[in-house]
């Protein structure tokens, strides 16, 4: 029986191991690559209508390269939280990252890196005279960095689980969009 329980916390801690490897999702890095009936034209076209449809702004993209299949954007993600110290106060961060989209005949990756607090911000703090102190990602939740803000561990947690799941919508909404019928037509 002791052995069972040895073999069965093996098992369990590789499928665990096993698992987070699928999605190479570590140290707020996330790398997705997968094969598709797609050709590299019709991969671009669906990535650049991806793009188009997320990202509002104008100047997200960095690098557009169908002929080495190649395109790099560079967004925001803005987190909030309400924290009540003295009175209720929106603490406002804004990560910044970078998304690489590659692409050949077939075969497309979307690595998505470099996540970091661009700027912080308050709404009910005197006119924003106080600025708070970036909170940059971090994954190790038992050792949280400490600001001068003095936030909860549960709220610092819950910002980075929120700015974590966000940034995953976006791996997962793109894996959606490059898998269905390529909007691309001879109409």
């Amino acid at each position: 029986t002791f052995t069972v329980s040895i073999m069965k916390k093996f098992i369990v801690s590789f499928l665990v191991i096993a698992f987070n490897g699928l999605f190479a999702q570590s140290k707020f890095v996330w790398e997705k690559t997968d094969s598709i009936p797609k050709t590299k034209s019709q991969i671009y076209f669906d990535t650049k209508l991806f793009i188009a449809e997320h990202w509002k702004a104008n100047n997200v993209t960095q690098l557009d390269d169908l002929e080495n299949g190649v395109l790099l954007i560079k967004g925001n993600s803005t987190q909030s939280f309400f924290f009540a110290s003295f009175s209720r106060i929106e603490y406002i961060y804004v990560y910044g990252y970078t998304i690489k989209f590659l692409f050949k005949d077939g075969k497309y990756k979307i690595v998505l890196n470099n996540v970091y607090c661009k700027s912080t911000s308050c709404v009910g703090n005197s006119d924003g005279a106080y600025i708070p102190e970036p909170i940059e990602p971090f994954e190790d939740f038992e050792n949280i960095p400490v600001t001068r803000d003095l936030f909860p561990k549960k709220v610092v947690i819950e910002l980075m689980t929120k700015l974590k799941s966000d940034l995953q919508k976006i791996i997962d909404s793109y894996e959606t969009t490059i898998k269905a019928e390529s909007l691309k037509s001879d109409w």
